[in-house]
């Protein structure tokens, strides 16, 4: 024991200096940001800014002189200011993705306040501005990465309320039931994608799963999907990519809306949202209600497959621009949530007994941020976000209401962070530096509380080369406190010619072991075992040998490894060509992504008792590899076509190993003969389809004031489980059946601020009690919207 921490001590003295090389290399990106590239007389400031035909600011506007090499793009707010000699004759050129370039000349001697520029859209389709890839502001076309947007009019023509109702109809996309509504992305679990509000994480994982049904998205502008490891930008938990959903603070004078949606199953959904915006203030307010009933899928048991759920969400948002170099904005969010369900099953008090089931999650985030343009084109941005989420569940006794085993979660999140971004013509310069601090407490949890501190620091250069041609590259160091530092790299590029794009991008991506996998102690006398954390383990196992409990014979594996738990890791490579057209977009997209140092939990002991003691440990490695299209054809003015599809193999790098070596068998259920499995016998990772479509139809207008949006889901079959003992999928009974499911949604405009619309979901009425959990059958909705 005393070994084992005097090299985990001296471990942790080489990674503190391991910070040193990056820190000294952001210092020096950072001031070499803040000197220009010329030195000028600026004794002349050039301001005014840039707005669409409409009227509406255009952030991201490259605006540049040629005579004098210099240059600044434009803030959110489409204001520019750009410091030059006023003796010289200067052209001001103003460019963007998506609109027509424009010159304004201004001659020697002068010093002129440049005003409004308008800006005229090109003939093509317009692509909308995202953040997410880049932590910048850029148009979709100009971005290197897989990114795909669903924006404001989308979810309002599926008339969706929550975050898993929605993402479960887009194209390369998984919603799995596994202790809430989860994710898979490129064929990754839920627990290994970033799942952000306004840029802030959510936190409150169960068993890696975040409930997509915790978020409501009646006031969401647009949410952006960014596929592929995203460690480079956003840490641990973006392994295999990052959701943003960006809630809607834009506008002007004041705006509100209220609905409501009633449909099958006792569901009910009510929100209402003001918004005010003034010359300098703004605010925002959301507030939204729903309910469930839940559903039951096999009565023969008492426990309902859904519970019965009510949960309230609260958003608010301030934003004052201080001044054209100054502005704050602070967010509050807010949600809890209530179950109730029911059981019978064998107690320790009192044997069989009918049981009541409560559960209550609640979450709060408070992030303030403040964003300062010292200069034209150098922006610096202090952040500061605290979260907290906890549970409470418990059973009561339905013949006299007495509790019994309470399990109680508490989380507390804390990320303060300062970042700089430095933009020039052709180069957007960007890096920042944080902190964050998780701390848990729970009962299931070796000493009730633990804490993870992680240091971070990250850059990234983003190159426009030429009119075609762009080139992103980025770099994060992680410091973690109780594992080795991580470096995170990221290269992709961009060509783009007569409406095509092709994108290439490589990047690495980790997951860090979480408090579940460090510091677990969960016992289940049922069952005669016990799973510690691998930080719990060590200290454990030890006073158990110390007492006698345990031979030294009966450790499964050294006494000095169980405390040793290193990050997964990602090496992932997507390749893909876009196309765009007057009518017609196409995008297609290769990845292949291999994870190695897999985090399973494995056998570590057997107490004389006959008690098993399971740890966490990296064990092996997966491949997950396959190709996405997807495309939009506007048929003419009112119909609008959108498909997708996605081909997906996933394989357990070790399993492929031993089934061409001919050491994976099979038992025939039926006559009990064995037999080697074969490759083509092998269905790789569980609960994954490898093929996958979604087809999707909006017709405008077709009755008077009305869209009519259509949607087909089509799902493969997927495993779903061993039934043979040999660990794998390899049989047809162990696969779920593939489905189709079909769902439709009418609007129809009443006046100028009333809509009403109707909704069927699962038209065909699939269902499958055994291995299709999130569906119950047919559902409607009807519901009205009010806005001004």
């Amino acid at each position: 024991m005393s070994g084992s921490k005097k090299n985990i001590h001296h471990r942790h003295q080489v990674s503190f200096l391991a910070p040193l090389p990056s820190l000294i290399l952001f210092i020096a990106l950072g001031c070499s940001a803040l000197v220009p590239f010329r030195t000028l007389a600026a004794d002349c400031i050039l301001q005014g800014r840039v707005l669409d035909d409409s009227q509406q600011a255009i952030p991201g506007v490259s605006v540049y002189v040629e005579s004098l090499q210099k240059g600044t793009s434009t803030t959110k707010e489409g204001a520019f200011r750009l410091a030059v000699d006023h003796r010289s004759e200067r052209t001001l050129r103003f460019t963007a993705v998506g609109y027509q370039p424009k010159t304004v000349p201004i001659a020697s001697g002068s010093c002129p306040d440049i005003g409004d520029i308008t800006l005229i859209a090109a003939v093509q389709q317009l692509r909308p501005l995202v953040v997410t890839a880049t932590r910048n502001m850029r148009s979709l076309d100009g971005i290197s990465l897989p990114v795909s947007v669903v924006d404001q009019q989308e979810i309002r023509r599926r008339s969706t309320q929550r975050l898993g109702d929605l993402l479960s109809e887009l194209g390369g996309l998984n919603v799995v039931n596994n202790f809430g509504l989860g994710l898979q992305m490129q064929g990754f679990d839920p627990d290994y994608t970033l799942i952000m509000i306004d840029g802030d994480p959510i936190i409150g994982r169960t068993a890696g799963t975040l409930d997509l049904n915790r978020i409501a998205i009646a006031d969401v502008r647009q949410i952006e999907i960014v596929k592929g490891p995203s460690s480079s930008l956003y840490g641990s938990e973006a392994l295999a990519g990052v959701i943003n959903i960006i809630t809607d603070r834009e506008g002007q004078g004041l705006h509100y809306e209220g609905a409501s949606t009633l449909g099958s199953y006792g569901f009910s959904d009510s929100h209402a949202q003001l918004k005010i915006h003034q010359e300098k203030l703004s605010q925002t307010l959301f507030l939204n209600h729903n309910r469930s009933d839940g559903y039951d899928l096999n009565p023969s048991t008492r426990w309902a497959t859904t519970s019965k759920t009510w949960s309230t969400s609260l958003r608010s948002n301030t934003q004052w621009t201080a001044s054209d170099k100054l502005g704050v904005r602070l967010s509050v969010r807010a949600y809890q949530e209530d179950q109730r369900n029911q059981d019978a099953f064998v107690t320790t008090q009192r044997g069989m007994a009918d049981v009541l089931y409560f559960a209550r999650q609640r979450d709060a985030s408070i992030s303030a941020e403040a964003h300062y343009q010292s200069k034209p084109g150098l922006q610096f941005t202090l952040r500061n976000q605290a979260s907290y989420y906890e549970t409470n569940a418990y059973y009561r006794f339905e013949s006299d209401e007495a509790f019994f085993d309470p399990n109680v979660f508490e989380q507390l999140y804390l990320r303060p962070e300062g970042s700089l971004i430095r933009s020039l013509d052709k180069h957007t310069i960007s890096g920042g530096l944080g902190w964050m601090v998780e701390s848990v407490q729970s009962d299931r949890y070796i000493d009730g509380l633990n804490q993870q501190n992680t240091a971070y620091l990250y850059g990234q250069h983003d190159w426009e080369i030429t009119d075609r041609w762009s080139m992103l590259t980025g770099l994060r160091y992680d410091h973690p406190q109780v594992y080795d530092p991580k470096w995170s790299p990221r290269l992709s590029s961009a060509y783009s010619w007569d409406g095509f794009t092709l994108r290439a991008a490589f990047g690495t991506g980790f997951k860090s072991p979480d408090f579940r996998h460090l510091y677990l102690d969960f016992f289940n006398a049922a069952g005669a075992y016990r799973v510690l954390g691998s930080q719990s383990a060590e200290r454990e196992i030890g006073r158990l040998i110390e007492q006698g409990s345990l031979r030294s014979e009966d450790l499964y594996l050294p006494l000095q490894q169980l405390a040793t738990l290193k990050p997964e890791q990602s090496l992932a490579l997507n390749m893909g060509v876009d196309l765009t057209r007057k009518n017609l977009r196409l995008s297609m997209n290769l990845f292949r992504n291999k994870v190695s140092d897999l985090i399973e939990y494995t056998r570590a002991a057997q107490l004389a008792n006959g008690q098993t003691i399971f740890t966490y440990q990296n064990i092996n490695a997966v491949r997950l590899s396959g190709i996405e299209w997807d495309g939009l054809w506007s048929i003419n003015t009112r119909v609008q076509i959108g498909f997708a599809y996605q081909y997906l193999d996933s394989r357990d790098v070790e399993v492929v190993r031993d089934i061409k070596n001919g050491r994976v068998f099979r038992r025939d259920p039926k006559n009990g003969e064995v037999s080697r499995v074969s490759m083509r016998d092998y269905g790789g990772l569980p609960n994954r389809s490898r093929h996958s479509a979604n087809l999707s139809m909006t017709i405008q207008n077709l009755i008077k004031d009305s869209d009519i949006h259509l949607r087909a889901i089509y799902k493969g079959r997927y495993g779903f489980g061993d039934a043979n003992g040999n660990g794998i999928i390899d049989q047809d009974l162990e696969y779920g059946r593939s489905h189709l499911m079909l769902n439709g949604t009418i609007l129809k405009q009443v006046g100028k601020h009333a809509e009403i619309h109707g909704k069927v979901l699962n038209a065909l009425n699939i269902t499958d009690p055994e291995r299709l959990l999130t569906s119950p059958g047919r559902q409607f909705q009807i519901g009205i919207r009010l806005h001004k």
